[in-house]
């Protein structure tokens, strides 16, 4: 009897271990670079996905996930933006600025030595299919993820209200119900600097400086989240 109450001990404590123990994911889900820069800065970014290095208004970004990626990047949705330095998927508004071949092989110098992004070819369509490949394989990723119970951090940087906050949220829960996550908004706007008080949602102030935001305030969330000592 005795062996069978330890047994069951056991048991019990190896499943709270897991529970306690469950790896925790930190994902970006746009609205620019940041988040992503910001959690491999600070050692956090294990995995790409797939808003990671792109430009995703909140509307773009609420779309794609309601829609499962269903129409990503195809051909006959890419457009090259009208500065000719960045291609956009006109189906969702997404914008690529990295992916894409460019007739200088890096960015260039104006007059004012001022950064100017180098132009997208005009052909960039014929390099499609390895980019593509690319975002499939994140993509993937992405969803395995959100179909699991294991603890997730989104991260949005930059323009979310709070309502905004609230419907990405809402749709999140509503496709993966099991998933158990908190949403992250990070911005500049003068309402970050009061507690939205809303479960599942943490807001914070972050400044315009990109080394600031980056090494300093991305820091202090991490560390408030506990994704850092």
């Amino acid at each position: 009897m005795l062996k069978i109450i330890s047994c069951f001990f056991l048991i019990f404590s190896l499943g709270n271990y897991d529970s306690l123990n469950a790896k925790t994911y930190a994902i970006s889900l746009g609205h620019d670079c940041s988040p992503a820069a910001a959690l491999r800065y600070h050692g956090l970014r294990e995995q790409a996905f797939p808003f990671d290095w792109n430009i995703t208004p909140n509307e773009a970004l609420y779309d794609i996930i309601a829609d499962d990626f269903s129409h990503f990047l195809e051909k006959n949705n890419l457009v090259i933006r009208e500065d000719k330095t960045a291609v956009i998927d006109a189906c969702y508004g997404m914008t690529f600025i990295h992916d894409f071949p460019t007739i200088n092989s890096t960015d260039v110098l104006d007059n004012n030595g001022d950064v100017v992004q180098a132009e997208i070819r005009e052909d960039f369509c014929d390099f499609l299919e390895p980019v593509r490949e690319k975002y499939m394989r994140r993509i993937e990723r992405f969803r395995e993820i959100l179909k699991g119970d294991n603890p997730v951090f989104f991260f949005i940087a930059h323009h979310t209200s709070k309502q905004q906050a609230i419907d990405i949220q809402t749709l999140i829960h509503s496709k993966y119900p099991k998933l158990n996550f908190t949403l992250v908004v990070c911005g500049h706007a003068y309402e970050m600097g009061e507690d939205w008080e809303i479960e599942g949602i943490k807001n914070f102030v972050v400044q315009y400086d990109w080394t600031n935001r980056i090494q300093s305030d991305y820091k202090h969330i991490f560390q408030s989240l506990g994704l850092l000592p």
